[in-house]
Parts: structure tokens; C-alpha cells; sequence
């Protein structure tokens, strides 16, 4: 009797223990921010849609199940795409939502600015798609980054150049900070790999005439013209070429050339090449997965990459928190750094292409797996017309030269 009595008073001892170590919260909270209204704001209200839909999969599932099926709660902050507002909008969700992690910014020139007050705050800071290399180069702790960096892609989109034969490029880009760092990425590459720049030029964002810039290029004539670009000035730039007859062998955008206002235009889209980290045709099974979930949700709407980043990056976050089992930030923090997901079946492999299926971070907190692929708009509507021509093993179509 005494000893029945002492193991029943030893496993309520140990009750007690797990329970104290064991964390049940009511719900993850993540301040989101976005620029949801202003000049992209259509980018950012599509990459909340990837969000919402991945959310609310989520916690129809039972939640983490880990912090007892606790819900993951999305607080959107809207940026406006001004770094002084989205840095304002950060300090707000650590220090009045009582945020428990931080995701943005989308833009790189907010994104830059607000990881630093995550790291003021010791807040873990996720960043699903911005591109600028100094995201995770200035020795931050808490910032961790899936979307391969400026210099990753870049160097990815030049070695398409290099297997495609290319001899001369002439480059455009916004006078913006994720401009600029594309620019420097292209010139590195190109350089490394003796590919001739005969033409450069930064533009204002939301330019209302590019003919004398478009005009300069067609006159030099390249193998390629490189476009980075807001989805405005995309529209602008593609519309212009087609008017000026100008058809290089290549031309290849990045940034808004994924919108849906320009996916949608089959008139300027066709022949046009997308340097990104996404494409719909990709060989995993949960991409078309997702679009067909996305588009029924949001009957009309194209499922693009943004959206595609937006709801990867959720099951990203679920596997960071079931494993850190804890809100607390050093946890969370813990958590991101040793993360690895390779299984195929996991939905945070949806959001863009992961060399070997493996996602993982290096000691910056920049996932080193992502790689750019080569997509080209082709016949089909909407997103079914952006066809992968490269890497050449993950190619599903044979790709169009020069644009038509």
C-alpha cells in the first residue's frame, strides 16, 4: 500500500514538472508588415492572401500542437511601402501587440530599417521575400531569411545567361534600394564571367516615360535586357518595348513582373523571361496544391510567387514554433537557426525551389538552399502560361528566343 501510495505521489511529481516546463498558449501572435495600400500595394495584399489561406489551414488542423494546439493569430501592420512608417509599425507590434515574432517587410528599403528594431527588441524578425544582401550581413541574431538573396539570385540568373550563350546585356532598374542591390549583383556576375554590360540605367520608381531610356538600349542592341521593376513600371517598360519593335533575344524581368497585373496581360507578358525563386509548373506536389486551394478561396485571383512566399512562410513559422514548443523569443530564436525541413511533403517546401528539397539556415540566418529558377510567359492563361525553361534538369518547356 505504501509503495502503490509513493508512485502515485511520484507520477503527479512528475505531472506537475512536464506541466511547468510544458508552455499552452491561446495563440501565436505574428505582426505582419506589408505595404497594403500605396504603389504595391496589390503585391501586398496578394502575398496576405498566401498568408490568410495558409493561417487558416493551419488552425483548422488543431493548430501547434506542441504549445497545446495554440492558433496562430496574423496582426497585419501596413507599411504604405515608406520605411519611416513600417519602422514605426514594427516598434508598435513588439511593444503594443506583444508580438511574438516579426514578418516583412516585402519591400527591401522597409525591410533593411525594421529588422533592426527586432534585434533591438531581441524579436525574432522572418523575412519571406526581400532581396537586399544587407538583410542578413550586418551580424543581427534574430533575422532569418528563406527568399535567396540578391547575390544568390542574380548569380543564378547569370549563369542562365552564361548556358544561354549570351555576349552583351544591357540593364534597368528602379532607384530604390532592392534596385540597387540587383544592379550590384549583375555586375559582379557579369563580370566574373566576362559578359559584356553595355547599358545600365536607374529609374525613378513610377517613371511616366521610359521611351528615351528603351530607345538608348534598342539603338546598342544586346543579347539581353535585365528589368527590375515594381509592376507599374513593368507594364510601362514591356508596353514601350513592344511599341519601339524592340525584341532582344532576352528580355527578363524581376520583382513586379510575378504580379498579377502583369501575369494577367497577354498581350506584354509573352516571350518575357521571370528571374524568381517560384514558379507554378515546379516538380512538388504541393505547389499545385496550393493554387488550386488559393484560387478557390479567392475565386478570380491568380495564385503568383508572392502569394506562394506568403503561405510557405506560415508553415515555416508552424515548424519553428512546434519545435521551439515555447513563445519565449530566445526559443523561437533557437529554433529558426537550427531548423531543417526536408521532408517533401511539407507545405513549407511550397513557397519557392529548394536545392535537394532541404531547407535550412547558415549562421547569418539566410537559408542557403533557395535557388532562382528561369520561368517564361508563354501561350496558356494566367499563371498557366509561366512555364520553367531553366534550371535545364527541372525545365518543362523549350524556351522561346528571341521575345516575339
Amino acid at each position: 500500500m505504501k509503495r502503490k501510495t509513493f508512485l502515485l505521489m511520484l507520477v503527479g511529481l512528475c505531472s506537475i514538472a512536464i506541466g511547468a516546463f510544458a508552455q499552452n498558449v491561446a495563440e501565436v501572435r505574428i505582426g505582419n508588415i506589408l505595404p497594403l495600400s500605396g504603389g504595391t500595394a496589390n503585391d501586398g495584399q496578394q502575398q496576405r492572401r498566401g498568408f490568410d489561406l495558409a493561417v487558416e489551414e493551419i488552425n483548422s488542423a488543431g493548430g501547434i500542437k506542441s504549445l497545446g494546439g495554440a492558433k496562430i493569430k496574423m496582426i497585419y501592420a501596413d507599411s504604405r511601402g515608406d520605411p519611416q512608417v513600417g519602422m514605426s509599425e514594427a516598434e508598435r507590434l513588439v511593444t503594443v501587440e506583444k508580438v511574438h515574432l516579426l514578418v516583412g517587410a516585402f519591400q527591401s528599403a522597409v525591410t533593411l530599417p525594421t529588422v533592426s528594431i527586432a534585434e533591438k527588441y531581441q524579436i525574432p524578425y522572418y523575412v519571406p521575400n526581400a532581396t537586399s544582401d544587407g538583410i542578413t550581413e550586418q551580424g543581427f541574431k534574430y533575422v532569418f531569411r528563406t527568399q535567396p538573396k540578391a547575390e544568390y539570385g542574380t548569380r543564378d540568373l547569370v549563369q542562365f545567361l552564361v548556358e544561354s550563350g549570351v555576349k552583351t546585356v544591357a540593364m534597368a532598374y528602379e532607384n530604390t534600394e532592392g534596385g540597387q542591390t540587383f544592379a550590384n549583383g549583375v555586375r559582379k556576375w557579369l563580370g566574373l564571367n566576362a559578359i559584356k554590360l553595355v547599358f545600365e540605367e536607374a529609374y525613378p520608381h513610377g517613371a511616366a516615360d521610359v521611351n528615351p531610356m528603351i530607345n538608348k538600349v534598342k539603338a546598342i542592341n544586346p543579347d539581353a535586357f535585365l528589368a527590375n521593376s515594381y509592376v507599374q513600371d513593368a507594364l510601362l517598360i514591356a508596353k514601350t518595348m513592344r511599341e519601339l519593335r524592340f525584341k532582344p533575344k532576352w528580355a527578363i524581368g524581376w520583382g513586379g513582373y510575378a504580379d498579377p497585373t502583369f501575369v494577367n496581360n497577354l498581350e506584354l507578358r509573352k516571350g518575357w523571361c521571370y528571374a524568381g525563386a517560384w514558379a507554378p509548373d515546379m516538380a512538388n506536389s504541393n505547389v499545385q496544391s496550393f493554387i488550386k486551394s488559393f484560387e478557390s478561396k479567392y475565386s478570380g485571383v491568380t495564385a503568383t510567387s508572392h502569394a506562394a512566399f506568403g503561405f510557405g512562410a506560415v508553415y515555416v513559422i508552424k515548424e519553428v514554433f512546434e519545435k521551439a514548443a515555447s513563445t519565449k523569443p530566445d526559443k523561437v530564436r533557437d529554433s529558426f537557426a537550427n531548423l531543417r525541413i526536408s521532408d517533401p511533403a511539407n507545405k513549407a517546401l511550397a513557397s519557392q525551389y529548394y536545392k535537394g528539397n532541404v531547407l535550412n539556415f547558415d549562421a547569418t540566418g539566410q537559408c542557403t538552399t533557395g535557388m532562382y529558377l528561369m520561368g517564361q510567359y508563354q501561350d496558356g492563361d494566367g499563371i498557366k502560361g509561366f512555364k520553367t525553361i531553366w534550371p535545364r534538369d527541372v525545365a518543362t518547356v523549350k524556351a522561346i528566343s528571341p521575345l516575339p
